[in-house]
């Protein structure tokens, strides 16, 4: 708050009239005091035209000064309101491109939960089909299921059935042995047995004397079936005019064919009985080593051969591989014990010509020792 000086002059107080020439008491200009009845025509006239005139020149410069402050301040102001604008203008453009922005998000959002469904809804028929597949391969799974444990129980009932059938055929084999055992003890003796055969070649002379051969037969208690059916087949002269076939490598084979007619003698054998064995003996305690006798055929007989090599493998257990029953063998019964040399010669035919079929007549084979 500013002290009032005191040389200033105060501003009188404005009439009571409401002049509106009213100027401070400096600005008056004095006048000549006026007598009664004295009009003031006249009187100081250019003093009077000289303050009006200063008076609205003042008035003019205050105004003007007034207006200039307004201007300005109009200005200051549409500069405030433009800045206010290009503000906003540059508010209002900003707002529209997130908006615009916006929008595309939007779209972009919808479209994603237009696929999101789609998927959905894809998804959901696959899980379906899924489902549907899942339930389906659970009831083959359990049929499968079911079927293998049908296929276990029966495979179970079989494989006891196959022992208890196997326990059975053992036990007819050991009766078969027995019975052939005995039967081969009271018709031919203890053993050892002997049979012996004459041969002749082809190109022996006619006064020449047959070629010999022996072998003796397996142990009783070793082989009883397959010996009982040799010495039987021997003792009704079987095999008397019969022959022996070389045409393989490992075998000399005797066929129950007539050497010099070519006539088969196979149904004698059956009307015997003695065809073939009743099952195929055979143990490892009597393998088909070189020089012995085995049946040949499934099941073997009545045909024979004699083995030139070691054919325990060929002719043991597994050895014929199109057997209907590869564990079986052949049955081995015999041995050459004498006249190797005769069954050498029979072996040696074939190796001459060995695409051809040497015949060996069997002039007859005897039993010479029981």
């Amino acid at each position: 708050m500013h002290r009032r000086n005191p040389t200033t002059p105060t501003r009188p107080p404005r009439s009571s009239s409401g002049d509106s020439n009213y100027l401070p008491s400096h600005y008056q200009t004095p006048t000549k005091p006026r007598t009664p009845g004295q009009s003031n025509a006249g009187f100081g006239s250019p003093m009077v035209a000289c303050s009006n005139h200063s008076i609205t020149s003042l008035r003019d410069s205050k105004n003007s000064k007034q207006s200039q402050r307004l201007l300005l301040g109009l200005i200051f102001i549409g500069v405030l309101v433009f800045m206010r604008a290009v503000n906003n203008m540059n508010s209002y453009g900003t707002l529209q491109m997130e908006l615009t922005e916006a929008q595309e998000n939007q779209m972009r959002n919808a479209k994603a939960l237009d696929y999101a469904k789609e998927t959905s809804v894809d998804l959901e028929q696959r899980a379906a089909v899924l489902e549907r597949e899942n339930r389906e391969m659970k009831r083959r799974l359990d049929e499968q299921i079911l079927q293998k444990e049908e296929e276990m129980k029966t495979a179970q009932m079989l494989q006891r059935r196959e022992g208890a059938i196997k326990r059975q055929v053992d036990y007819l084999k050991g009766q078969i042995q027995e019975v052939s055992r005995r039967e081969a003890l009271e018709r031919f003796g203890p053993g050892p047995h002997i049979v012996e055969f004459n041969v002749i070649f082809s190109d022996d002379s006619p006064d020449e004397e047959p070629s010999k051969f022996a072998i003796e037969m397996a142990p009783l208690d070793l082989m009883p079936h397959s010996v009982l059916l040799f010495l039987e087949m021997v003792e009704k002269q079987l095999w008397d005019e019969t022959a022996f076939v070389h045409h393989t490598h490992h075998i000399i084979s005797a066929t129950p064919t007539i050497y010099h007619t070519g006539i088969s003698k196979r149904s004698d054998f059956e009307k015997e009985g003695l065809a073939q064995v009743a099952f195929q003996e055979y143990t490892e305690e009597y393998p088909h080593d070189v020089y012995t006798l085995g049946f040949s055929g499934r099941p073997g007989g009545p045909d024979f051969y004699i083995s030139t090599m070691d054919n325990s493998q060929m002719h043991g257990p597994g050895g014929q591989m199109e057997a209907e029953l590869i564990e079986e063998a052949d049955p081995c019964f015999a041995k050459v014990i004498r006249g190797f040399d005769v069954v050498d010669r029979i072996y040696q035919k074939g190796v001459v010509a060995p695409l051809d079929i040497h015949v060996v007549g069997i002039v007859n084979a005897q039993i010479i020792e029981r």
